[in-house]
């Protein structure tokens, strides 16, 4: 099992390399399980530390927030769908007022 019931730790580490670049490592270990439980774990690890880095990367060079990662709050999800469909709406509106 993954996840909640099997968790792992992480580490993150960002060091600077020059003004416009960061070596990054992610450091997980812990799992548990037979040889291919934790190769398994681990592979599915690594694909979303990559997808989670691109998200990042998106962010913060372009300063578009892709939602890949939503809190595990079920409070704060409907919150926070609530804040993005009242921006939807005021872009929506602007944009409406602008062309017409």
């Amino acid at each position: 099992m993954d996840g909640a019931d099997n968790p792992s730790l992480v580490e993150w580490t960002f060091d600077v390399v020059d003004k416009d670049r960061i070596f990054v490592v992610v450091k997980n270990w812990g799992f548990r399980g037979d040889v291919d439980a934790i190769v398994a774990a681990a592979i599915v690890s690594t694909s979303g530390f990559s997808f989670v880095l691109a998200g990042l990367k998106a962010f913060l060079k372009h300063g578009i927030e892709l939602n890949l990662i939503e809190d595990h709050d079920l409070s704060a999800l409907v919150e926070r769908s609530a804040a993005v469909e009242s921006r939807r709406q005021r872009v929506s509106r602007t944009a409406g007022g602008a062309l017409g």
